[in-house]
């Protein structure tokens, strides 16, 4: 992904503030394609700025289309969880498994998440598998249903 997500704001001042970079791709790639791949790179990284301060910031309830109320880090958690009972979402979220198809970390499951986002939105993933690359979702059903109930959720306040 020829694309990047600096928090350098954010960890100066606490408060959450991103900014994405996309790189310019060679001339040697059709323009058409360089849309696509940079289309593809600015969704992954609109989704960092999204799941990065719920991961990885204080508790942020949300509340999902059904109206259940889930905390935000918890709801990342359990896509991770509910991922792993697959292979890797995308050839670039396959760096961040180990042998066994496990996530090597937080920013394992972030990354897996940015792809599946990407790919909700666009209708495609550069998968391993070729049957997916245009039907990202069709082994894996439960995944969709997580990633359209978190681009559909709301940041809620609960009263104390």
């Amino acid at each position: 992904i020829p694309s990047y997500t600096d928090n350098a704001k954010w960890q100066e001042t606490g408060i959450p503030n991103s900014d994405i970079h996309l790189y310019r791709i060679p001339e040697v790639v059709p323009p058409d394609v360089q849309k696509i791949i940079h289309a593809e790179g600015l969704i992954h990284e609109i989704g960092h700025t999204i799941l990065t301060p719920l991961y990885r910031g204080k508790e942020m309830p949300l509340k999902l289309p059904d109206g259940t109320i889930v905390d935000g880090k918890q709801f990342i958690l359990d896509f991770g969880n509910a991922s792993e009972n697959h292979t890797p979402f995308s050839h670039y979220s396959s760096e961040y498994r180990d042998e066994e198809g496990k996530f090597k970390g937080k920013l394992g499951v972030e990354e897996e998440f940015c792809e599946a986002i990407a790919a909700y939105l666009l209708g495609f993933v550069y998968a391993k598998e070729e049957e997916r690359r245009l039907n990202p979702f069709s082994d894996r059903p439960e995944i969709k249903v997580m990633v359209e109930a978190f681009l559909n959720a709301e940041s809620v306040t609960i009263a104390a």
